[in-house]
């Protein structure tokens, strides 16, 4: 696999390959992470001179751009950019820190927003991303009302905040013709729970499966706050607000408005105890808004999260069948430990020079 640097035209500076037998740059390691909450793809690799000129790798600029092919989907093209870089003399190797997204998006500010209008997602995303990007929705709702963001935000942590408040995900796609960028684009998605991409067997796709618990984040009950608007002393909070929200598990959400509470009543009823009569865990939350409406829907987004043990499955991946990502459903068998999962792809982690993949995953109810 080569691995092609380029200026911010996207014309080429050199290339380094995985192919030990290749003379020139050389890939030692590479680890590719994609995550389903923040839609970027993270890129480390090591790159040696190999007995080349070390002025190149010396010389090599943050904001340069990698190209590759997708380690474990050879048929897709990726494009980063070079977030950090530390260059060794000794080994004459350069470390390599770079993102997806780039830092058009991550050091982009945005500003405060405030609307009293429907907007549909693909419009209030258009409204702050930077000209060039082409914006996608795929099964997310027409339109949402009142929206309503304080500033001191990246772009980035704004895309993610409208992801949250569509109960969407995220992520971006790349067209590459002759090593030129034709297309840059952010999709976002509202997934089914019934299409399963990929059916993963035990020592069949993938060789491991490990199976970890923990309930260090658990709550019942969040209490919200939002941001403080201009003339009062205090952030606003729900008390006196009225909010009611039934899931797809059947667990029901409400607000107490005499104190403000958010509470999963469901799980609040599951976990009363002789130690705990009222069955409430509760934990603060902040949200950067002055509106309720958009307070107690990314409370209520982010208390679901938590009201459940959270138990992820870490698998091991031989091979693919078929393209899978993050935010994919697979089905997981292992029928000697009636293993028969179906989940969400929260998390991938590919290498191509270590040739291995491993994914992260999420069970859906």
């Amino acid at each position: 696999m080569l691995f092609y640097f380029a200026d911010a035209s996207l014309n080429i500076i050199f290339s380094a390959s995985t192919d030990e037998k290749t003379s020139g740059y050389r890939v030692i390691t590479d680890k590719t992470t994609s995550t389903l909450k923040t839609g970027s793809d993270i890129l480390e690799c090591s790159i040696s001179a190999n007995g080349l000129d070390t002025s190149v790798l010396k010389g090599l600029d943050c904001e340069t751009f990698i190209l590759k092919e997708k380690s474990f989907n050879m048929s897709t093209y990726e494009i980063y950019q070079i977030m950090t870089t530390e260059y060794s003399v000794a080994s004459k190797t350069l470390d390599i820190y770079a993102e997806s997204a780039g830092i058009e998006l991550l050091n982009t500010q945005v500003a405060a927003f405030t609307s009293s209008y429907s907007w549909g997602i693909t419009q209030i995303a258009a409204y702050f991303m930077p000209a060039g990007w082409k914006i996608y929705n795929d099964n997310c709702d027409s339109s949402r009302k009142i929206v309503n963001w304080n500033g001191n935000n990246s772009l980035t942590e704004r895309l993610i905040s409208i992801a949250d408040y569509w109960d969407a995900r995220f992520y971006f796609t790349f067209n590459v013709l002759d090593s030129k960028v034709t297309e840059k684009a952010i999709h976002f998605k509202k997934d089914s729970n019934n299409s399963v991409v990929e059916i993963l067997k035990l020592h069949d796709e993938i060789s491991n499966i490990r199976i970890s618990k923990n309930i260090m984040d658990l709550a019942t009950c969040f209490i919200p706050t939002g941001s403080i608007i201009e003339g009062y002393i205090a952030p606003i909070n729900l008390k006196g607000y009225t909010y009611s929200y039934t899931d797809e598990k059947g667990d029901l959400y409400e607000v107490d408005t005499s104190t403000g509470k958010l509470i999963n009543r469901t799980q609040q009823r599951r976990h009363r105890t002789a130690f705990d009569a009222d069955g409430l865990i509760m934990r603060p939350y902040h949200f950067d808004t002055t509106d309720q409406e958009m307070l107690a829907g990314q409370a209520r987004a982010a208390l679901q999260k938590v009201s459940y043990p959270k138990v992820t499955y870490q698998i091991e991946i031989d091979h693919l069948d078929k393209p899978v990502d993050v935010g994919d459903i697979v089905l997981i068998l292992a029928e000697e430990d009636d293993v028969h999962i179906r989940a969400r792809v929260t998390k991938m982690v590919s290498s191509y020079t270590a040739n291995y993949v491993d994914a992260e995953v999420e069970v859906i109810e």
